[in-house]
């Protein structure tokens, strides 16, 4: 996960996309891809939001390598996956694994989503490798965030199996630190994120 972009509090925001235009209803997560946009200060991801592009549709005809117009709904939603899980640290294994594909695509489709935005990229990584040191997890605005769980999305076929790994790998790591106190790891299965 990044931790200076935690999800916004925001359930729908109104953006002006265009004077010419209406109003336009975004997802939370569309606005937390502008912000990443923002303070990333890519310039091929800061334009697409200016053009008012789709960018999960642009997203899918590269993955594809068909026209925008040529999209259909499952490959922009694959596309999706991609632009919401890069941005909390997906890996090869786990993009792949949803996408339903090998690993060596799910690498090749992450490298051509950062060669297309290297400054995400960097961005990405820079905030990693601070939390990483810091050990902390901070917003934008600097509040501390603190986390006590994983949110780990797989294809439906292996959640089971995934669920089972995360954790006997969490209980591992809990092991290795808790002596005196017995460690205790939930694990659900849902088709989304519940709090």
């Amino acid at each position: 996960m990044n931790p200076l972009l935690s999800p916004t509090d925001v359930q729908t925001i109104d953006f002006v996309r265009h004077p010419d235009e209406d109003r336009s209803k975004e997802e939370p997560a569309m606005i937390e891809l502008r912000i990443l946009a923002e303070v990333s200060a890519d310039p091929a991801f800061v334009q697409r939001f200016r053009r008012c592009d789709d960018l999960h549709r642009l997203t899918a005809a590269t993955m594809y390598g068909v026209s925008m117009e040529e999209v259909s709904k499952e490959q922009r939603s694959d596309a999706e996956r991609i632009n919401f899980g890069l941005r909390y640290g997906r890996g090869a294994m786990s993009l792949s694994a949803q996408l339903g594909t090998e690993e060596e695509r799910g690498r090749q489709l992450i490298d051509e989503y950062f060669a297309s935005y290297p400054k995400v990229q960097r961005f990405l990584q820079r905030t990693a490798n601070r939390a990483t040191s810091d050990r902390t997890l901070r917003t934008i605005a600097g509040r501390l965030r603190k986390r006590d769980e994983f949110v780990v999305e797989c294809a439906e076929g292996v959640a089971p199996e995934v669920s089972e790994r995360t954790k006997r790998a969490m209980i591992r790591a809990e092991e290795d630190i808790l002596e005196q106190v017995p460690v205790e790891v939930e694990v659900v299965i849902a088709r989304e994120w519940q709090k």
